[in-house]
């Protein structure tokens, strides 16, 4: 039997310490049943950067790890290339993308490619994301009820019963997210640039598979730490102006429709 090949690709730009953080939890998080290749997919780090977090990735890391060098093209339109790129590549099942300030728990990785193998109609699966160094819920992902959008388990201690349910979703945390090849390809999808510079890409996304029948799913046994606003700190006011305006075109573009979550 054929074992799944999966893509992992992190986009960054500078904070090399944490992609390489990033790229250890997930050699740990890594068990078996799957193969994979890493790529830090650049966006606009300096060389200096660049060098440095190319020697730390010769001297702690025995598997080649690609480092592919941008020029700054921001959140939205880097998905949306590492997508295309691995859309052509027939041979990649599935693409995890990663933020790089995520750490992934020891069997996460394991537990969002064995949840997304259960089914051939499952187009992407999202874990547990907690704050960073600490057993606290960040997010599990959305759903809807009575129509609104409400995103269930928030500040819930990781172990509590309600959250370790797998769940569907309206869409789940886009900084640590699986998706299926097999069916953006089959849809021909992408992350939509009308989102440009960032946020809700991801949303958008799997609300548009949801909306085609495909399942959107939260696995809770995959835990993965964020700690939050690393990298959106440095332009803090420009990026929250961009989150509010996406969050505006996300509710304009589906308001009113019936998915299947």
């Amino acid at each position: 039997m054929k074992y799944p090949y999966i893509g992992v690709f992190i986009p960054f730009k500078g904070e090399c310490n944490l992609v390489l953080d990033c790229i250890y939890s997930i050699t740990e998080s890594y068990v078996t049943g799957f193969n994979y290749f890493i790529v830090c997919y650049d966006d606009g780090s300096t060389d200096q950067e660049l060098d440095y977090l190319w020697r730390s990735l010769k001297q702690n890391f025995p598997q080649d790890i690609m480092i592919v060098k941008n020029n700054n093209v921001e959140y939205t339109q880097a998905v949306h290339n590492i997508t295309n790129y691995c859309k052509r590549d027939t041979n990649i099942d599935y693409l995890l993308l990663l933020n790089s300030d995520t750490k992934l728990h020891k069997g996460a990785f394991y537990s969002l490619v064995r949840r997304m193998t259960n089914n051939p109609s499952i187009a992407a699966v999202g874990g547990k994301i907690i704050k960073m160094g600490t057993p606290i819920i960040q997010h599990t992902g959305t759903r809807l009820e009575n129509g609104k959008i409400v995103d269930p388990y928030c500040e819930l201690h990781t172990d509590a019963d309600e959250a370790n349910q797998v769940e569907r979703r309206l869409w789940v945390n886009g900084c640590a997210t699986l998706y299926n090849l097999r069916i953006l390809r089959k849809e021909n999808l992408n992350f939509s640039l009308e989102f440009k510079p960032a946020y809700f890409e991801e949303a958008d996304l799997m609300t548009e598979l949801n909306m085609r029948g495909y399942s959107v799913l939260y696995e809770p046994r995959a835990v993965i730490e964020h700690k939050l606003n690393a990298t959106m700190n440095k332009d803090r006011g420009r990026y929250e102006i961009a989150f509010w305006k996406n969050w505006d075109v996300y509710k304009s573009k589906w308001e009113g429709k019936k998915t299947a979550s």
